[in-house]
């Protein structure tokens, strides 16, 4: 299961106060999520076998962190906490996938991106992440079209060849 969301924004300093935000010199920013990715499988993490190229090629141009830790098992809720920095007890999608929608008055990165006019995407592969539960607040475009199935379950999903075409049409524009 594979979930990509691409958000195209510049990264700011925040005070917990949207009105607070100075830019920093930084000038986008590409948030890529991908579930059920061991770490110690992919190249650009020291794995002999050349895995993921495309990965590597982005780790190198960019900011590669060494450790990271979800908030949650959970897929809507550990991407509701990225992109709201608080802790699934804390937001309004809680700790289980599809079970409540995102509070509107939840601040998000892509939100606070958008009120500095900053165009914001985000190309979406998995059903738990999808629209319906108010995930897309905060993007100009929300891109979940599910036209292909996963392979081990019976639930929808945009293939990640598909979902990266988009992304990368997007990311040209």
């Amino acid at each position: 299961v594979y979930s990509i969301i691409l958000t195209l924004c510049i990264i700011f300093t925040i005070d917990l106060h949207p009105d607070k935000i100075s830019a920093s010199p930084i000038s986008s920013v590409i948030v890529i999520t991908i579930d059920t990715l061991r770490a110690d499988h992919m190249s650009c993490y020291g794995y002999g076998v050349e895995t993921t190229p495309h990965i590597d090629r982005l780790a190198k141009m960019g900011t590669r962190f060494r450790w990271a830790f979800s908030t949650s098992p959970q897929t809507a809720p550990s991407h509701v906490s990225i992109f709201t920095g608080k802790y699934p007890s804390f937001h309004s999608i809680g700790t289980e996938n599809i079970q409540h929608r995102l509070n509107p008055k939840e601040i998000t990165l892509a939100a606070l991106c958008q009120a500095r006019g900053i165009r914001t995407a985000a190309v979406v592969s998995n059903i738990v992440l999808d629209k319906s539960l108010g995930l897309d607040q905060g993007f100009d475009s929300y891109d979940d079209q599910y036209q292909q199935r996963e392979l081990n379950r019976d639930l929808p999903e945009q293939h990640a060849k598909y979902a990266v075409d988009k992304a990368v049409t997007l990311l040209k524009q």
